[in-house]
């Protein structure tokens, strides 16, 4: 045993040498060379550092430490592990860096140091969350991080002592709120890419444009325009959002009133506003300037996707001249690629424009590709198309954004679609092999694509699969009774498979489309043969009648590809067919036969057919009957008809109304269809014949298509860098600050945390001094000749010059007692007039400010007995009776009043008589009185009420018989305190947070809170039996006491300072008018009111 002692106390003695090596000063050094080196950009340094001091903190931590020293070890180490973590990106230190704020922020508070630290604990934890949101690797894990990043930056924000402490830390209030409002818009964007959670994006987008709005009142430039932006930038999104919402769904998600449409222009409107505000206001802030530019005239091409022809090309302008703009050329370029895309896509504007301007950006910005493969899919270019969507493919696959998944689900759909067609068209079946891979990878619900597609997309390829296999059997082949085999091949039966049989055909009327001249007719003939079948077999008579009007379609189609001597009597064929259709199909089929007769120009019967449809509210077949009437010179019919239709589709956007704008501004009697109504509202068939056989409506309808995902998934706005404008310097451990006194001169001596020699003079510089220390708060003890001590806390948050101005000793010298005043009790003053209660003529005295009487207020006017203590609540006095057990409220001036005869001067004894006053009597006081004798007030009534405080209309009264304190707001009893405390309080004063009694009973001075917890007794030297307690303006306190007949003034801590007056027979109330050595105090006594005039007491000694 001894041989192991001998061989375990030499370690455990260098182990303790070891641990005494690291205290906080030690263990902040390489903490501080951390924060150096992130400032200085040196990252690769920095890091180690930050590591080496966690280290040293988490030993600190092991040992025993002071409650401070522990708090701020955990402070520091959580500060060295965020740091570390930020560099590393390293998320599991990031949540120990956000316990350690916690814990560190609690222990701050439990010690009630609520400084720099507290707050920046309470803020840093916040900030990591949101940092664990930046390193997310998923949405729905950045979801989660921001969700607890707004809870804690709430919690910042709503900490009472962060509130408290506001003016200090609004650099990092300002921070908080943009971030909160930054967390809340991301959570909104995010949320909006999933239907199921439309309603919550809105929500916090809505709360982020509120609290961006907070944001913008920061004296932070900088920070105040980006939250406008961010603000405008909010409303972008939610009409984003609005937009993502399929047409037919818009009633169902109840987002808005009004359209979709409606409702996103009403958003962007919002936003044009907030930024063209914030342009005009950006000054200095160049970047910020172009980029509240830019977005503007975003909203405007976004206005110009929902109709609005002249935003758009407004914008399109605006954005040409910006080509050159620093750092912003190629947003610009982007966005002028968009303009010139919806161009295409709306308008009828040029393809080439659409095609060069995603060309020149596609090296940049990958999405062009796929805009490009759309142009070519909607022109039927399926090899070029393919070529553009396999590059977007193959450049995009990185990007796990739920924006990109769905651009990519719909890149893949439309590649199996250029394959299916180039199959097709060329009878490969090695093409239409690929496109059926495709296509069931698409179909895969556990797929990559599956749930990221859309609703129409699902629904083509579940036909495409099947159609595959009749297009494989049938091959190049042309006889339609083929096509029988292929079904059966296929194993199809009729009548089970009817619904197969109609997609079939419906399929060969897309192939019409699709294909020219002999290939168009052979496909015709195929779509009729497979309706044919279905006529013919035992199916419903709604399959029977689908059919009918399918078939009676393909027959109109096929005329057109017929010689024309043979088209009549197709077209004739196709009227026995559709005369035979019932509803839903019914005006359908009418319309489909009007076409055919448009087509082989016999108007007369076109119109026969199309002018009951016009009438019903039909707008295609006003289309039709506008350009007959162009045909037939009757300018001005064609021009109502057109005007209708412009006045019935809402949607500018809509195929038909872009039409028929256009065939209205060629007509030169346009001015003709502002007199036109619209159409009655008119509900369309399931099948048109447009969407079935019309080439032009099939690229319109391809168009329609584009437009909805440029609406829901192409480029949102650019946002200003969040890690750039909120930078999140680290705090330095240590700062050096110039310590200023006031007034200079002097011979100073200056204790800092209980050590004299902290505090350097600089040279040259009387009275200032230069300390360097750690951040926190700090006592500081000042002491000068001819100066109170200054005796105090400063709080030190960053290198700056503090000032601490010391006020002048002051020595009072007696003038004498105001005339007529023997026996004064009590008395108050505001420092405009002053009152003094008399108990030998049972009155209370009205005095100016210079001591001359104003007049004078009889007990028994009063209906009082007797005054055991009087304040001013403004100018109300509060008078305390406790003969009577009672407490009224007197408004002097507010009664009638009569002259008196004048009284003799009131003027102090040895001063010359001032001009005589013409004192004024009260006929009828107006009072009412506060606290009735009897009535039970807490646990009792009142007995023998004496001294009265008053503080921002609460008054605090001496219940001296009760040993209490109650408390009164106005003419409410509030609450009691002190009963177990207290024997016979005379006094209350209140100072700062604390409640003072002198209570003569106890010979002491009581403390509580202000909420009336009790805090201890102070016995004062030389003081036996405290009967008044006072504080005065400037702060220090006075004590009058009953036995000893002093009045002795002390520090706000009760620290003695001067005597300011002897020899007064029972002082029994004080009072000051002014501050500091032009004070006047008034003294309450035996005597009279005696006055004390204050001097400056060069020669006092601290």
């Amino acid at each position: 045993m001894r041989k192991f002692l001998l061989i375990t106390m030499p370690l455990l003695a260098l182990c303790l040498a070891s641990a005494q090596t690291i205290d906080l000063a030690t263990a902040t050094q390489a903490l501080d060379k951390g924060v150096k080196s992130y400032l200085a950009g040196d990252m690769d340094k920095a890091k180690p550092l930050f590591e080496e001091a966690i280290k040293d903190f988490e030993q600190l931590l092991g040992g025993v430490l002071s409650p401070s020293d522990e708090a701020y070890s955990k402070y520091f180490l959580a500060t060295a592990r965020y740091y570390a973590a930020k560099i590393g990106k390293d998320r599991d230190l990031i949540e120990k860096a956000a316990e350690t704020f916690r814990d560190a922020a609690l222990a701050f508070k439990n010690l009630g140091i609520i400084g720099e630290e507290y707050v920046r604990s309470v803020y840093m934890r916040s900030l990591c969350s949101f940092r664990l949101f930046q390193l997310a690797a998923t949405e729905r894990a950045q979801a989660r991080e921001l969700d607890k990043a707004i809870g804690n930056l709430m919690a910042f924000l709503d900490d009472e002592n962060v509130q408290k402490n506001k003016a200090d830390f609004q650099d990092l209030i300002d921070n908080a709120t943009y971030l909160l409002g930054y967390c809340q818009y991301q959570l909104g964007y995010i949320n909006s890419f999933y239907p199921g959670k439309y309603g919550t994006a809105k929500k916090f987008l809505k709360d982020a444009v509120e609290t961006f709005k907070k944001a913008k009142m920061s004296s932070n430039e900088q920070l105040a325009l980006s939250a406008a932006y961010m603000e405008a930038t909010c409303h972008y999104v939610i009409a984003r959002l609005y937009l993502r919402v399929p047409e037919d769904k818009w009633e169902k998600y109840k987002l808005a009133k009004g359209t979709r449409f409606s409702a996103a222009e009403e958003e962007l409107g919002l936003s044009m506003k907030i930024l063209g505000k914030m342009v005009v206001s950006a000054g200095t802030y160049k970047d910020l300037q172009l980029m509240g530019k830019i977005g503007k005239l975003i909203d405007m091409i976004t206005l110009g996707s929902v109709g609005d022809k002249k935003q758009l090309d407004d914008a399109l302008e605006k954005l040409t001249d910006l080509r050159s703009a620093p750092g912003w050329g190629d947003e610009v370029l982007n966005r002028i690629a968009d303009g010139a895309l919806l161009n295409y896509l709306i308008y009828n504007g040029p393809l080439r424009s659409a095609a060069s301007n995603l060309s020149r950006v596609a090296s940049k910005n990958f999405e062009a590709y796929y805009w490009a493969g759309w142009l070519h899919f909607i022109n039927s270019e399926y090899d070029k198309a393919n070529a553009k969507f396999s590059t977007f493919l193959s450049k995009s696959g990185a990007i796990r954004t739920t924006k990109m998944r769905e651009l990519r689900a719909d890149a893949k759909f439309r590649q199996a679609e250029c394959l299916f067609w180039m199959g097709v068209k060329r009878s490969d079946i090695n093409l239409l092999g690929q496109a059926d891979n495709i296509y069931k990878a698409l179909e895969n619900p556990k797929g990559e694509y599956y749930r990221y597609l859309t609703e129409d997309a699902r629904d083509v390829v579940a036909i495409r699969r099947f159609l595959i296999n009749i297009e494989s059997s049938l091959g190049k082949e042309r006889n339609v009774s083929v096509f029988d085999a292929a079904m059966a091949l296929a194993g199809l039966q009729l009548p089970k498979d009817a619904e197969k049989y109609i997609d079939a055909g419906k399929y060969f009327l897309q192939k019409g489309i699709e294909t020219a001249a002999l290939e168009r007719e052979t496909a015709l003939r195929f779509a009729i043969h497979a309706f044919d079948k279905v006529l013919s077999a035992g199916v419903s008579s709604a399959l029977k009648n689908r059919a009918r009007f399918l078939k009676g379609v393909a027959l109109v189609k096929l005329a057109t590809v017929q010689e024309k001597d043979k088209a009549p009597a197709t077209i004739e064929e196709a009227r026995g067919v559709l005369e035979g259709c019932t509803s839903p199909f019914r005006d359908e089929a009418k319309y489909v036969i009007g076409i055919g007769y448009f087509n082989i120009n016999k108007y007369d019967l076109a119109l026969s057919l199309l002018s009951p449809l016009k009438a019903k509210g039909h707008y295609r077949a006003a289309f039709t009957y506008a350009i007959i009437k162009e045909e037939q010179n009757r300018c001005a019919d064609a021009a109502r008809a057109l005007g209708s239709i412009l006045k019935t589709i809402r949607n500018k956007t809509d195929y038909w109304y872009q039409k028929a704008d256009l065939e209205l501004s060629k007509l030169p009697c346009r001015a003709q269809a502002s007199a036109a109504s619209a159409l009655p509202r008119y509900k369309e068939a399931p099948m048109t014949y447009e969407r079935l056989v019309d080439e032009e409506a099939e690229r319109a309808r391809k168009k329609h298509e584009c437009l909805y995902i440029w609406h829901k998934d192409s480029r949102y706005k650019e946002i200003p860098d969040i890690d750039k404008l909120i930078p999140d310097r680290p705090p330095e451990t240590h700062v050096t600050i110039e310590l200023a006194i006031e007034p200079k001169g002097g011979e100073e001596t200056i204790i800092f945390d209980g050590k004299p020699d902290v505090a350097k003079p600089v040279s040259g510089k009387p009275s200032l001094y230069k300390i360097t220390t750690n951040r926190g708060t700090h006592e500081v003890v000042v002491k000068k000749k001819g100066f109170y001590k200054w005796d105090g806390k400063i709080k030190i948050t960053r290198s700056e010059r503090i000032t601490i101005t010391l006020k002048k000793a002051v020595k009072y010298t007696p003038t004498g007692e105001v005339s007529g005043t023997r026996y004064a009790i009590a008395v108050s003053s505001n420092g405009s007039e002053t009152f003094v209660a008399n108990a030998k003529d049972h009155k209370i005295i009205w005095l100016s400010k210079d001591g001359s009487k104003k007049g004078e207020f009889r007990y028994s006017d009063l209906t009082i007995g007797g005054v055991g203590g009087l304040a001013l609540d403004g100018r109300k006095l509060i008078i305390t009776d406790p003969k009577r057990n009672q407490i009224i409220r007197l408004i002097p001036g507010k009664s009638e009043v009569i002259k008196e005869e004048p009284e003799e001067s009131t003027a102090a004894e040895g001063e010359e008589a001032a001009e005589e006053a013409k004192p004024v009597k009260a006929a009828k006081l107006k009072f009412d009185v506060i606290a009735y004798s009897g009535e039970r007030y807490g646990s009792s009534p009142l007995w023998m009420p004496a001294g009265v405080a008053v503080s921002e209309g609460v008054y605090y009264i001496a219940d001296a018989g009760n040993h209490r304190i109650v408390v009164f707001e106005g003419k409410s009893f509030k609450k009691e305190f002190g009963r177990d405390e207290l024997v016979h309080p005379l006094s209350v004063a209140v100072n700062g947070d604390e409640i003072l009694v002198a209570d003569i009973g106890k010979g002491k001075i009581v403390r509580f809170s202000i909420g009336g917890e009790y805090l201890g007794d102070v016995e004062l030297p030389d003081q036996k039996q405290p009967a008044y307690v006072y504080v005065a303006p400037d702060g220090f306190v006075f004590v009058a006491d009953y036995a000893t007949n002093t009045l002795i003034k002390y520090t706000p801590k009760l620290e003695p300072l001067s005597i300011a007056a002897t020899g007064a027979p029972a002082p029994k109330a004080v009072s000051q008018i002014g501050e500091g050595p032009a004070s006047v105090v008034y003294l309450a006594n035996l005597k009279g009111l005696t006055v004390l005039k204050g001097s400056w007491d060069n020669n006092y000694k601290p």
